[in-house]
């Protein structure tokens, strides 16, 4: 950039006479400060700031349920982060993709982009699929193994650098039709893959790093914090198979049931979380987002 035409752009965050860090939803807690974006904005570094580093946790957005439970957004977590006084970051949120038929829609890639030559980077989670098409994008969580009357189940879609593959659809004899549930949703980074059967998989836990209620969504113990759970898979009769398949952990929807039943239409994934939508009805995915602390001056 030119330096005439970055003096420009600064100017009033170079000379502002203020050293606050502004953008997103500020919150205080524990002796951090935490600015969150559900959307796409900026971060903006004042000169006079005497912050050097951020912790970064960017996650992508989930993808859209259809017979299957729609893969997690992928996420990344960068702690320590170096930054200079005197600049605007941009912040990229992904959206959830929306819940479709053959297949769920990618969730949007979320972005932190400090100006240099490595943005942080976090993908959208792969359309759930059913039981012919299943969700595979390049880069990005497995999508569900959909729901197929016929032929093999529908099988999840492979993972990507961020994400674990969704879980294939299990066998439910239904005469004369043999048919299939949908598996869960492949979860994001470090999360376990959906199980065939409908189980979205479990994703990441940052509780210990983000603390504020809120942040994430709820984990096995309650507390805030965790990112990138798969969508449940749907289930084609209520009577064999049990329910659709439960969210993983860290923001996943759970399944519904293609003919009545408890949640009939799948539960919606958590914003914020990058969590897959749920399999049946075309849930959408949860949307993703970008958390960012650091100590506060």
């Amino acid at each position: 950039m030119p330096f005439l035409t970055y003096i420009t752009d600064n100017l009033g965050i170079l000379f502002s006479g203020s050293a606050e860090i502004t953008g997103g939803t500020v919150s205080e807690v524990g002796g951090y400060t935490f600015h969150y974006f559900a959307t796409t904005d900026s971060l903006k570094i004042p000169g006079l700031s005497s912050v050097t580093s951020l912790d970064v946790l960017v996650v992508g957005g989930g993808g859209g349920g259809s017979g299957g439970g729609g893969g997690a957004g992928g996420n990344v977590y960068s702690p320590a982060t170096p930054v200079s006084p005197g600049r605007i970051l941009i912040m990229t949120v992904g959206t959830g993709g929306s819940g479709s038929n053959p297949r769920g829609n990618t969730g949007g890639t979320s972005i932190y982009d400090d100006g240099g030559p490595n943005p942080i980077t976090a993908y959208g989670g792969g359309g759930g699929g059913d039981g012919t098409v299943p969700g595979n994008p390049a880069n990005a969580s497995g999508g569900g193994g959909g729901v197929g009357w016929s032929g093999p189940p529908g099988g999840g879609g492979s993972g990507g650098p961020q994400g674990q593959p969704g879980g294939s659809g299990s066998p439910i004899y239904f005469p004369p039709n043999p048919a299939r549930s949908g598996g869960g949703g492949g979860s994001g980074n470090s999360g376990s893959p959906g199980n065939g059967g409908g189980n979205g998989g479990n994703g990441s836990d940052r509780s210990s790093v983000w603390a504020p209620a809120g942040f994430g969504a709820p984990g096995p113990s309650g507390t805030y914090g965790h990112f990138s759970g798969g969508g449940g898979g749907g289930n084609v009769r209520n009577n064999l198979g049990g329910p659709g398949g439960p969210g993983g952990w860290g923001g996943g929807g759970k399944g519904g049931q293609a003919d009545g039943g408890t949640d009939p239409n799948g539960n919606a994934s958590v914003a914020g979380s990058g969590g897959g939508g749920a399999g049946n009805n075309y849930r959408s995915g949860g949307s993703g987002g970008i958390y960012i602390r650091y100590t506060t001056p």
